[in-house]
């Protein structure tokens, strides 16, 4: 985590022709950390990349417009509400409705990253269907969250053994490696041996998103 003297580029309202600076005496940090961005219409996930005391920048795959009240969330302490002032096919600038104190957030994110209790990474509530392969069986799944390294499940009708490697096929996602950690009341805690890529997490919660739009 560094700080930079870049600002991400904001809207010009002069003709909407480019991109202008209008904070470039102000500090921003670079901090490239998964979070949970949620507006009225859906919730997903996106990768703050830098952040200042009056806004960020994150990287998105949910068609974000202009104008829209968001929440952006780092970890369970750190919600940031905002509006969205610019973005293109990529990313989104964030204008927070208050601000914050830059140095205090950054030390409760370097708080996080050093606590291996907390440094986990955000995960989204779900609802899909997987399989886990194991010793030859098949065990049918309901994904009920998910994060780059992880999922909760829900077996739906026999529980894999705890503590064995097997297969996680997750529908719309390649397989992976994974093993069974916990399980209680009928879930399933499930640590991936192959993380997931964050494109490749983000572009399938949309997916799944449009799915249920047009179910």
């Amino acid at each position: 985590m560094t700080n930079s003297p870049e600002e991400p580029p904001r809207p010009s309202n002069d003709d909407g022709a480019g991109y202008v600076d209008r904070r470039s005496e102000e500090r921003t940090a670079t901090v490239l950390r998964p979070a949970l961005l949620q507006s009225e219409d859906f919730k997903t996930f996106c990768l703050v990349r830098n952040i200042s005391g009056s806004g960020l920048k994150a990287r998105v795959f949910a068609p974000v417009k202009d104008g829209i009240q968001i929440a952006i969330q780092m970890s369970d302490e750190l919600v940031f509400d905002g509006q969205v002032i610019w973005h293109d096919s990529e990313a989104i600038g964030m204008e927070f409705d208050k601000p914050i104190n830059l140095d205090s957030t950054l030390t409760a994110l370097r708080t996080q990253d050093s606590d291996e209790s907390s440094n986990r990474p955000p995960r989204l509530e779900v609802v899909s269907h997987a399989r886990f392969i194991i010793h030859g069986q098949s065990h049918a799944l309901e994904v009920i969250d998910i994060s780059s390294r992880g999922i909760k499940a829900r077996s739906l009708k026999s529980t894999p053994p705890i503590g064995d490697e097997g297969t996680l096929a997750i529908d719309g996602l390649a397989p992976r490696k994974a093993i069974p950690r916990w399980s209680r009341d009928g879930s399933v805690g499930f640590q991936l041996l192959e993380p997931i890529g964050f494109t490749e997490l983000g572009q399938w919660i949309m997916e799944q998103y449009k799915g249920r739009r047009g179910s």
